[in-house]
């Protein structure tokens, strides 16, 4: 009897004790799945209300108030004033009473293992790719942009990488642009223009010189039109073209910035458009608006190209409801004027935005591409000096992020061979005709991260291409058919949207990263790390 009372009584401690672990498994699971309704419902909200008060007051901490106006040249001033102080802080006694001495130390992680792709194996990951400059000579040299990581450059193909502008005003590097006629200088647009809510604003162009030398030379931030007046800050640039054979005149196109998550925009800030510099190599450029565009209306510009072998012609995507494509074939006369060719009608940005792509070798006229989100994702293409577009596929490539997950390029030496990427519908496709009909991700986009930014192809070696998205920099030598992740511990771009540090244990931190797989320090040893299956938190 007492054998069966103690019995019973064991099994149903068993039961209370199965019972409470199944609990904490569930509580944990939920915990990681992020708040549902009724975890909002408790302070009446729902869930899309809590993110913005959210985003509001992460935005109030950097200085940018709900309904009050912002400059975004406050920005630019305070980087700058800090620079001085810690440089008065390092000359001066403080420094050794306090044992102060202004370095900080990289925690990384560089790169992020395992990092997630679209189909095949895990590769390493990085921060958002949104800019590639390939030398017109040389495939190893490659300029490539970040979203908040900054400028870096490689002379060995990828294998290592070199930050350029880490003490830059701005590290969203939106368009990179090598002078064909001299690519030792490199013009560099900061603020990504990829309309997103933490497509942070930029402060102009940058020039470097002797760019891929081991000391370059950076000019810049180079804002200011006749004037005076800063016409670039609190933008983005979307994209910059240098004339063929003379490196001192550059085309800007200009767009949309943001500050912080949650797209905060600034009242008072400067017209967007294209604005043209003819003296861009000079100590002190100065930058004029084509006001032959749309009547020199502020819209954003997201994209345009030159005729490598006829400046004069230049092709532009303009943000409008209507808006569209719009070509220029006086682009070097003092007024140039401005025909839009292609109607883009709508209320949304994906409907309104398109890339170019363009190969010029020879005959009178380019081919040139469009790859717009018009109709939810199509390919152009245009034979007669911009005049005239044929539609070659309609294939939703950057369904339902067309203003963010657009790139195209053509292979410089074979006009009907087309590279197209998009949102995870298509991450990277080839095309042999022309545009009509494209590879699919199983075939060619094995281990690529999705959401894709740019294409670059190089001019000299056109079987060598490297490519970005959200989840960093990959090349490929064999045209696209297989790639490479070039994310390694010299590519140091990730980007982090958030940190925390906990209360008692200086060696415990965890940072929210913008996409890709976490990991926190360990409590145990400072920088170690733990890989956890969940998107967003690091």
């Amino acid at each position: 009897m007492r054998s069966s009372l103690y019995h019973a009584r064991y099994y149903y401690l068993y039961q209370l004790l199965f019972l409470f672990c199944f609990l904490l498994l569930i509580q944990s699971v939920l915990a990681q799945v992020g708040p549902g309704p009724s975890d909002f419902a408790r302070f009446k909200q729902n869930k899309e209300e809590f993110m913005q008060r959210r985003a509001e007051a992460l935005a109030q901490k950097r200085g940018v108030e709900k309904n009050k106006p912002f400059d975004p040249r406050l920005r630019t001033e305070a980087v700058r004033l800090m620079e001085a102080q810690k440089a008065q802080l390092q000359n001066s006694r403080i420094q050794t009473n306090i044992g102060i001495d202004g370095s900080w130390t990289e925690l990384g992680p560089n790169p992020i293992p395992n990092g997630q792709v679209v189909t095949g194996p895990q590769t390493t990951a990085s921060g958002r790719t949104i800019s590639i400059a390939v030398h017109p000579t040389n495939p190893n040299i490659v300029y490539v942009g970040t979203a908040q990581g900054g400028l870096y450059r490689t002379t060995d193909g990828g294998t290592t990488w070199v930050p350029l502008m880490d003490n830059a005003l701005s590290l969203a590097i939106g368009a990179i642009a090598i002078a064909l006629s001299s690519p030792e200088t490199v013009y560099v647009g900061t603020g990504e223009p990829n309309f997103s809510g933490d497509s942070y604003f930029g402060v102009g162009v940058y020039r470097i010189d002797n760019a891929s030398s081991g000391s370059p030379t950076i000019t810049g931030p180079l804002n200011d039109e006749a004037g005076n007046a800063d016409i670039f800050t609190g933008r983005s640039i979307g994209q910059i073209a240098v004339h063929p054979t003379n490196p001192a005149i550059i085309f800007v196109a200009t767009t949309s910035g943001i500050g912080g998550i949650g797209g905060v925009a600034f009242p008072g800030v400067p017209s967007r458009g294209i604005y043209r510099s003819t003296d861009a190599t000079s100590a002190d450029p100065t930058f004029t608006k084509l006001t032959g565009l749309e009547g020199g209306g502020n819209f954003s510009v997201r994209d345009l190209i030159l005729d490598p072998l006829n400046p004069n012609l230049l092709v532009c995507n303009l943000i409008a409801n209507p808006g569209g494509i719009y070509v220029s074939t006086n682009a070097l006369t003092a007024s140039p004027t401005f025909t839009r060719t292609v109607t883009f009608s709508s209320t949304s940005i994906s409907e309104l935005t398109a890339e170019f792509a363009i190969q010029h070798t020879s005959g009178p006229n380019p081919t040139i591409y469009a790859a717009t989100g018009n109709l939810g994702g199509r390919v152009l293409i245009n034979t007669d000096g911009g005049t005239t577009w044929t539609q070659q596929i309609d294939n939703n490539f950057c369904t339902a992020q067309c203003f963010y997950d657009i790139a195209i390029a053509v292979d410089p030496a074979d006009a009907t061979r087309v590279y197209l990427g998009g949102s995870p519908t298509l991450v990277f496709g080839i095309s042999t005709n022309s545009g009509v009909t494209f590879t699919n991700n199983a075939a060619t986009a094995v281990g690529l991260h999705v959401d894709s930014h740019v294409i670059g192809v190089s001019p000299s070696s056109p079987t060598t291409i490297y490519f970005g998205s959200d989840g960093g920099i990959y090349k490929s030598v064999n045209g696209g058919t297989t790639w490479t992740s070039l994310n390694n511990s010299t590519f140091r771009a990730t980007q982090f949207m958030g940190l925390a540090v906990h209360p008692t244990d200086p060696n415990f931190t965890i940072g929210e990263h913008r996409i890709m797989v976490p990991i926190f320090t360990s409590p145990a040893a400072p920088g170690s790390g733990r890989i956890l299956e969940m998107e967003g938190m690091l």
